[in-house]
Parts: structure tokens; C-alpha cells; sequence
């Protein structure tokens, strides 16, 4: 894969091109493959929208994401920040993963490079929504499937519809689903990600949320909604400065192998939180019995 300095280069090259194809709500088409807004407190929506193609992440979807999360985090110095992202999909398949016309090698045996630099794209796409984008919510009703199923597993909370379901496929057609792996993992056990990968059998929302890989269901697209809206309000009422370092924080606890290395790493960032304008606006506000006013700070 790339490193960091060649992933940085990546960002660049593809971030006019990011910009013009994640649309705002001012520009919608319906043959925008991203559709991008944010409301008036701070809930982006990030609507994945080629549902006759099954809504793959190919590199213009890709790009369009990147363009997204691109603005997401642009915004987060600024008064009109965004609060909490909402990722979610038209029509009955929230996203089938990676576009095999893409994957063809030609007869010169070139498209290699090409290759790496769509998976490079996904992996950096995914790895920013963990550490870099407030707290995501995916809203799933449908099925994700291969690095769709990574795309959902990447985000923090998963709220789905009980006919929802999630495959990691590569194995049916000769192939594995290597890197969806990754973020599957992160998610469930260990063995039961490496029965997916290995079986490549659909798993069901009920199993999904049995296994820890989906938060809530909800019966229909309805509910799922009001489900969604209802938690992304709450994510919005918060410290946005404090609510974003708690999630990094999490996140960096975790992936520490000992107890000491984890609550050393808790620490600092619980020192940090105390320090910061916003917790201390909490505490006068708890001891003041009124409303706390947060300054992001």
C-alpha cells in the first residue's frame, strides 16, 4: 500500500476532483453519485446514490467521499462545524463494494498501479472516518456487502433495518475480502470475522447485532430513520470538541494490547478533557443547575 507522504500526495491530486463530484443540497442531481449536506445543527448526510448500479464504490465514488469527508473535517475549526455524520444509500442495496470493471487487469498486464491506488483510496477513506470525522452513524437498509460491509463496519455506530444483511463475498469468486477484513474485525470477534471471510456466508441484522457489528434494528426504513435522526440529534447536543476526542480517545485505548498501555492512554486524554473550556462550562453549569452553553474549545 502507500505511505503516509504518497497518501497525502493522494489527497491533493484527487481533491478538485473530490469537490466537484460530492454535490451540497444547492446542486443535487439525481445522477449524483454522492449527495452531501449538512443541516442548521451540524448533521451531515452523506447519501450514497447510484442504486440502479447497486451503489458501488468505484473510484468516482470514492473520490466523492473523499470530497465529503474532506469537508467534514475542514469544517471542524470553524462555528458552523459539522456535529456528527450520517452515512447512508437509495434504493435496496446500500453498497456492493468495490467495481470489478475496475479490477480487470488488461492484456498488457498492465493496472496494477491503478488497482493500488483505488484500494489505497478506500483504505484512507476508511481510516478517516475513524479518526479524523466526528461521531458516524451508518444507517443501513439493505445489503453491504464486501467493502461496502468495510465502509459500514468503519463507521461508529450502526443502526440497520431487520431485513438488512452483510457479506464478505471474495471467497465465492475465487478471490478474499482482505482489507474489508480489517474493519470487520474491529467490530466482532475475531473468529467469528474469519468465518465470514472464509464461508462468505450473508449474515443476517439479528445475527449482526447478536455479534456486536450492528448497534440498534429497526422494523422499516421509518423507524430506522426516526432511530437515526433521534441518535445524531444527541451526538449534536454535545461538547462537538470533547465528544470527538472521547471517540479518538476510545479508539486509541483499544487498540493498546496491555491494561497499563490503556489506562495511561485514557488518561491523558481525560486530563486533556478536564482542561478544556467545554468541561469546565459543564461543571459550573452541573454545580449552576442550569443549561451548559458549549464552546467547542
Amino acid at each position: 500500500m502507500l505511505g503516509t507522504c504518497a497518501l497525502r500526495g493522494l489527497r491533493q491530486a484527487i481533491l478538485p476532483r473530490a469537490r466537484s463530484l460530492c454535490t451540497g443540497a444547492s446542486a443535487h442531481s439525481a445522477s449524483d453519485p454522492v449527495l452531501f449536506e449538512v443541516d442548521n445543527v451540524g448533521i451531515a448526510r452523506v447519501t450514497l446514490n447510484n442504486p440502479k448500479r447497486r451503489n458501488p464504490l468505484s473510484k468516482e465514488v470514492l473520490v466523492a467521499l473523499h470530497g465529503a469527508v474532506h469537508q467534514v473535517v475542514g469544517s471542524l475549526g470553524s462555528a458552523d462545524r459539522v456535529r456528527a455524520v450520517v452515512l447512508q444509500s437509495t434504493g435496496p442495496v446500500f453498497c456492493s463494494g468495490h467495481d470489478f470493471k475496475e479490477f480487470v487487469l488488461r492484456e498488457d498486464g498492465l493496472g496494477k498501479e491503478e488497482h493500488r491506488e483505488i484500494l489505497a483510496m478506500c483504505t484512507d477513506l476508511n481510516v478517516r472516518l475513524q479518526r479524523e470525522c466526528p461521531p458516524t452513524i451508518a444507517a443501513v437498509d439493505g445489503l453491504a456487502t464486501a467493502a461496502g460491509c468495510q465502509l459500514v463496519a468503519s463507521c461508529d455506530l450502526i443502526f440497520a433495518t431487520r431485513t438488512s444483511s452483510f457479506c464478505v463475498p471474495g471467497s465465492r469468486n475465487g478471490g478474499f475480502c482482505h482489507t474489508p477484513g480489517v474493519a470487520l474485525a474491529n467490530k466482532v470477534h475475531p473468529r467469528k470475522a474469519l468465518e465470514m471471510l472464509l464461508l462468505a456466508e450473508d449474515m443476517t441484522a439479528a445475527d449482526a447485532e447478536r455479534f456486536g457489528l450492528v448497534n440498534r434494528l429497526a422494523e422499516d426504513a421509518d423507524e430506522l430513520s426516526a432511530m437515526v435522526e433521534q441518535a445524531a440529534q444527541k451526538l449534536a447536543a454535545t461538547s462537538a470538541h470533547n465528544t470527538l476526542l472521547g471517540k479518538q480517545g476510545f479508539y486509541s485505548h483499544i487498540e493498546k494490547t496491555d491494561l497499563d498501555g490503556k489506562y495511561a492512554t485514557a488518561s491523558r486524554y481525560m486530563l486533556d478533557m478536564f482542561a478544556s473550556e467545554d468541561q469546565q462550562e459543564g461543571i459550573d453549569a452541573f454545580f449552576g443547575k442550569r443549561k451548559p452553553v458549549w464552546r467547542d474549545a
